[in-house]
């Protein structure tokens, strides 16, 4: 069993998988390290989902608490599509794969807008419904609800959107400065 405090998983989660790219996206002007950067990033991010969806993980006021019981049975859950919504689940699934979108938008980074948002869409729900079959085939303490898949979906689309302004705004920031080979050239 692990337990962290609630404060600082948030304030971790929230710096490493969205401060920090954006951070990185407006000061690398280099996109094949911003790439590289970017795709660990997302395996370290995948990794801890993964740790995440497959352990039992309690949040409260005070402290996260992530615990792997194996007291199920293999594919041996009840699907369930909107029944069981509740604020904190739709929150969370809301806000859970945000990060893949700057993941989306920087593999599809020279496709236009609309191609970007709707793979992003489609691969959210792709990623959303793996979560979905691995919790349903594994005997994990864990409910199975497509509707967690739909809002899965929304949140790469989201994550997607936002990291896609980021960009533009990078986009701006690098065609303002000039080059320092073609300022040192103007100078001769």
């Amino acid at each position: 069993m692990i337990s962290v405090s609630t404060t600082l998983a948030i304030i971790l989660t929230v710096f490493c998988f969205i401060v920090l790219p954006v951070v990185l996206m407006l000061c690398i002007k280099n996109v094949k390290v911003l790439t590289i950067i970017t795709c660990v990033m997302t395996i370290i991010f995948v990794g801890g989902l993964c740790v995440c969806v497959f352990a039992t993980v309690s949040i409260s006021k005070d402290v996260v608490t992530i615990q792997f019981v194996n007291n199920g049975r293999w594919c041996a859950k009840t699907i369930n599509f909107f029944s069981i919504l509740q604020k904190n689940d739709i929150l969370i699934n809301l806000c859970m794969l945000f990060p893949l979108g700057a993941f989306f938008v920087v593999l599809a980074q020279q496709s236009k807008l609309k191609f970007q948002l709707l793979w992003s869409l489609l691969a959210g729900l792709a990623v959303g419904l793996f979560i979905e079959t691995w919790q349903f085939i594994l005997p994990v303490n864990r409910s199975v609800q497509l509707s967690d898949a739909v809002f899965n979906a929304i949140s790469v689309f989201i994550g997607a959107t936002w990291y896609w302004l980021i960009w533009q705004i990078r986009k701006k920031i690098f065609k303002e400065q000039p080059n320092e080979d073609q300022s040192n050239e103007e100078q001769i």
